[in-house]
């Protein structure tokens, strides 16, 4: 009978850890015990505000070793010292939102530091049909500055990225003019 009521509460257990939130542990990732970078990220439409219901992935390498839901769109992750780590920001209809984070520091700069970011995100319906490889790649790169003393975008990278997909906004927002006028004549005929 006991064997049997074990049995019964083994099977209710696995039930309810399927769905459990999973957690990220930096820790086991990093010698630097006392140090990791704190990313504290909200998720924002490119034409409007907020966003909720994303999925983040964590990768270091090329292995995920975190996803989770996150309703609300914000989230706080703790990544390790001394890895190269591509945060992927996931959401039905959109592009994904990637960045990539150098955490490597010099070992006696090693401390918790604290980023805040909005991510923005794009709509895939806003630019079907044009050629959108640039989003593919991640928009960022943030690294430590040593001069600043702390973690910053790497501005070249991050300035010829933003730059492409300004053009890519802009070729959108050009044809969404032009098709609206197109209309506007043809309801005139």
């Amino acid at each position: 009978m006991k064997k049997i009521i074990l049995l019964a509460v083994f099977a209710i257990c696995s039930l309810f850890t399927k769905g459990q939130i999973q957690t990220f542990d930096s820790l086991s990732f990093t010698t630097e015990k006392e140090a990791y970078v704190q990313l504290r990220g909200k998720t924002k439409g490119i034409y409007w505000g907020k966003i909720d219901s994303i999925y983040v992935k964590v990768y270091i390498g090329n292995n995920a070793v975190y996803g989770n839901y996150h309703l609300r769109g914000n989230f706080q992750i703790n990544l390790p010292i001394d890895r190269k780590i591509t945060l992927e920001i996931l959401r039905k209809g959109f592009y994904p939102k990637r960045i990539t984070v150098n955490t490597a520091l010099p070992k006696q700069e090693a401390k918790p530091y604290f980023l805040i970011f909005d991510f923005f995100m794009i709509e895939k319906r806003s630019l079907k049909g044009l050629d959108d490889f640039v989003l593919d790649f991640p928009t960022g790169l943030v690294e430590y500055n040593k001069q600043k003393q702390n973690f910053v975008y790497a501005e070249k990278y991050t300035d010829k990225m933003f730059k492409e997909i300004n053009k890519l906004l802009e070729e959108a927002e050009k044809r969404e003019r032009k098709e609206k006028a197109q209309a506007k004549a043809e309801a005139k005929n």
